[in-house]
């Protein structure tokens, strides 16, 4: 007969953990602390059907994007995804619409949905030698959650738009 309560070979344990959290030195058993691998947990259908098809994260082609950066002064700026690779995504800027005036030199913004899509349409014309505000390549981060942001620069992010009023600041 087999003793439940002693490890396996070639499988991982968590020895020491947080006190919430099955491990050894908690007491719970071997079988309770075994530490399962990410890949065995994934079940999130989306997820899985991406990762099959070699894509890294939900963004594609379409999508609008928004950074919001600054140090005194807020500034809005948003993209739209005009190409996408497994783990890379070309952008073009995207005008922005004022919805609302807050105070002198502090408004609301949104992207002018309008503009996106004849970037969209209009690629050959976004991805031109000429124009250097195209953004190539820039590379996707994704930690498997909603949280997908692309790296614009060194002190600029930007993230999924989700269609809601950023508020933009000016300095004078």
């Amino acid at each position: 007969m087999r003793n439940e309560n002693k490890p396996e070979s070639n499988k991982q344990y968590l020895l020491v953990g947080k006190s919430d959290a099955p491990s050894i030195a908690n007491g719970n058993t071997w079988k309770e602390s075994e530490v399962v691998p990410v890949d065995s947990v994934l079940t999130f259908a989306p997820v899985v059907e991406m990762l099959s098809e070699g894509m890294y994260s939900p963004l594609k082609v379409g999508d609008v994007l928004y950074s919001s950066w600054g140090y005194e002064q807020t500034n809005v700026d948003f993209y739209v995804i005009t190409r996408r690779t497994k783990c890379t995504v070309t952008l073009a800027p995207v005008n922005s619409i004022v919805v609302e005036n807050i105070a002198w030199a502090h408004d609301k913004v949104v992207a002018d949905m309008e503009h996106a899509k004849w970037m969209i349409n209009h690629e050959h014309h976004a991805q031109s030698k000429t124009d250097d505000s195209c953004l190539n390549n820039k590379r996707i981060k994704w930690d498997g959650t909603e949280h997908v942001q692309v790296k614009i620069s060194s002190f600029q992010y930007a993230w999924v738009d989700d269609g809601t009023p950023k508020t933009r600041t000016s300095y004078a």
